[in-house]
């Protein structure tokens, strides 16, 4: 099986009216869509136990290093939506979001999957107008198939 590669250009692509393109208005600034990645973390943070038990358990099911898709384990998925946001100059933004996800669901060692699976939802919504359709389908796929 040989997995193929899609290049796509890391530079930040961003007008010439924007001041600075790695840097946001706010630390909590979760661009355009912000607004639905704050609903769907605070979402995540009144979650019963058994639908965290859920999501987690779906989470590390994907999260396998190997994988049949041929496109490569979820961290291929991951690196690319990491530079799609790099691409169109919102470099920090998975790291405000794993941040946010951090604030609401705590830093407990034991939800470390809970947390990768909210930040990949969460990632998915925040670049929803640009990343393609199969990388955004991978990124929520653990959340709407454990939580529907």
């Amino acid at each position: 099986m040989r997995v193929r590669v899609k290049a796509i250009d890391p530079r930040p692509v961003v007008d010439a009216a924007s001041e600075d393109p790695g840097q946001s208005a706010t630390p909590d600034d979760l661009g355009p869509r912000g607004d639905e990645v704050r609903s769907l973390i605070d979402r995540a943070a009144r979650l019963s136990s058994a639908h965290r038990k859920r999501l987690a358990d779906e989470e590390r099911w994907r999260a396998w290093p190997i994988s049949l898709a041929p496109a490569g384990g979820l961290a291929a998925v991951r690196a690319s939506a990491y530079a799609y946001a790099r691409q169109i100059g919102r470099p920090r933004l998975p790291a405000m979001i794993a941040a946010a996800v951090q604030g609401a669901l705590g830093g407990d060692d034991r939800n470390r999957d809970l947390r990768r699976a909210v930040e990949d939802a969460a990632l998915a919504t925040a670049l929803a107008d640009v990343l393609p359709d199969d990388t955004r389908e991978r990124l929520r796929a653990a959340w709407r198939i454990a939580l529907g």
